[in-house]
């Protein structure tokens, strides 16, 4: 668990040209309001994130935000690969596009909020084509230990309840990275060596140590 270990960065040396940096934010909670919370931000965020990093700024052709469960644990990342730009200068536009987006959720007309929320409840709720479908669907929940076969239902009528509100303070007070509890991962490319270095991070050198530390946050 990442609860209350800050934003704590680990780099791989590749010897690549291109720099990569990955973004990683876990729920410290397994219940489906969480789950919720996090598949509608990854919803409303994705295509912005893309569209300021890949379109606008140009940073590089591998960009996205996605979710990322892990242990039942829902999860948020953040990836860029560019030729252009090292980790720190990356590390930065995605920051920049965190602190800014309460306000994109601020300004976003109700009309659209509504249009975006259920536009995913729709893709939740979809019936099954098929058995092969369902056979699927049935085994991911014995997956994540849903033995009834509710986790999905749960899942979406928490999200029916989320507002507006409540995704601004998701964005503000678990997001924002000055407090945020998340992990960086990094490789700065050979062209970019100027820019290799990560500010205000917590480096993890040994991993063994991070693992300890990380089972002392569920305690």
């Amino acid at each position: 668990m990442l609860d209350g270990v800050g934003t704590v960065s680990y780099e791989r040396t590749l010897g690549h040209a291109e720099s990569a940096l990955l973004v990683y934010y876990q729920s410290a909670s397994t219940d489906p309001e969480a789950v919720a919370t996090y598949t509608l931000a990854n919803h409303l965020m994705s295509s912005a994130f893309f569209n300021e990093l890949r379109t606008k700024q140009q940073l590089g052709y591998m960009v996205g935000a996605n979710n990322l469960p892990l242990n039942r644990h829902p999860g948020l990342i953040f990836y860029v690969q560019s030729p252009l730009a090292g980790p720190e200068l990356l590390i930065g536009a995605i920051d920049d596009f965190l602190n800014a987006f309460f306000m994109v959720l601020l300004e976003m007309s109700e009309s659209r909020w509504q249009s975006s929320k259920q536009s995913l409840l729709a893709q939740i709720r979809e019936p099954d084509n098929n058995l092969r479908a369902r056979a699927q669907r049935y085994w991911i929940s014995i997956g994540n230990k849903d033995y009834q076969y509710q986790r999905r239902e749960q899942v979406a009528d928490a999200m029916a309840e989320l507002t507006r509100a409540d995704m601004v303070r998701f964005v503000v007070n678990t997001l924002k990275p000055r407090t945020a509890d998340r992990l960086v991962m990094h490789s700065c490319g050979t062209d970019h060596q100027e820019d290799a270095t990560l500010e205000d991070t917590d480096p993890i050198t040994d991993i063994e140590t991070f693992r300890a530390r990380c089972r002392r946050s569920e305690e």
